[in-house]
């Protein structure tokens, strides 16, 4: 019997019972035992020379593996230098929740994006000048459309930096041909699950939690060649791939989300990532 933990920050567990919930569920179907875990209630370090993880304050039996669904890569490497399995992996991590790393990264494999600057506040402020305008300003840590803003000229960029913190880490990003619409794909080991278009009439960013909607999408052999070559390079486990679209309409790297939702494939669905995800681990695990 294996026996797992899912780690969610405090702020996360509750908004996403569902989806925990669900992973319990199918694990007991797999004589495999899960236990929710609060990322803050963790203590790691070195002790005596070697790493250590305690919950609570007290030793805790180690489990065999660990969904990760916060964004912690660091967290997740001291889990593996355990020994433990971590889904996703601490790379997988690192790339994933950093804009900034995602597009670095991905440039070496000639994975087309668009034109992209990574800069603090201070910098974006002093270059503002040199910025091919209009363009996209991000958080480089931010998720869900949160910390993404528009800037149409160097006036509206001087504005937008107002709303960051002074030592933020920003990507600005020229904006894409096609605006409102974006492509989710998701991804489970080597295998594509489901595509979805998002579509928002009244915004730049086709988020579903700031109003966009979804639609299942057909991906041509082109689109899937880009998802595997991109899902390869990372060794993912469960990612999601967000897309944009160029004017030809072939796609264009976004973001990659290594703690990806899963609220449009329950929508517009019937299939149950929670139960293929659970399988996919136990896979893993026995070969």
């Amino acid at each position: 019997m294996y026996n797992g933990w899912i780690i969610y920050d405090e702020k996360d567990l509750k908004r996403n019972h569902f989806f925990k919930n669900a992973l319990v569920q199918n694990a007991r179907k797999l004589d495999m035992s899960l236990t929710s875990m609060v990322k803050e209630n963790l203590l790691h370090g070195v002790k005596n020379r070697q790493h250590l993880v305690t919950y609570n304050g007290k030793d805790v039996e180690l489990p065999d593996f660990v969904i990760m669904r916060s964004r912690d890569s660091f967290l997740s490497k001291q889990l593996e230098y355990l020994g433990i399995r971590v889904f996703n992996k601490s790379f997988v991590s690192e790339i994933g929740n950093n804009k900034a790393n995602t597009h670095q990264y991905f440039a070496s494999f000639g994975i087309p994006m668009m034109e992209s600057y990574f800069m603090n506040v201070k910098e974006c402020g002093q270059n503002a000048t040199f910025i091919p305008y209009p363009v996209v300003v991000k958080c480089v840590e931010g998720h869900g459309g949160s910390q993404v803003h528009l800037a149409a000229n160097e006036g509206e960029l001087q504005n937008v930096l107002l709303k960051f913190h002074s030592d933020q880490q920003l990507i600005v990003q020229k904006l894409a041909p096609v605006i409102g619409k974006d492509l989710r794909v998701y991804v489970l080991g080597e295998e594509i699950i489901a595509a979805v278009l998002r579509t928002n009439k009244h915004d730049f960013k086709a988020n579903l939690s700031l109003g966009g909607t979804a639609d299942l999408y057909d991906l041509n052999q082109r689109e899937k060649k880009l998802v595997h070559k991109i899902a390869e390079k990372l060794d993912s486990d469960f990612i999601g791939i967000d897309f944009l679209f160029d004017s030809d309409g072939s796609l264009i790297l976004n973001e990659v989300e290594d703690v990806v939702g899963t609220r449009s494939l329950y929508q517009i669905t019937d299939i149950d990532i929670t139960h293929l995800f659970m399988n996919y681990i136990y896979e893993v695990l026995t070969n």
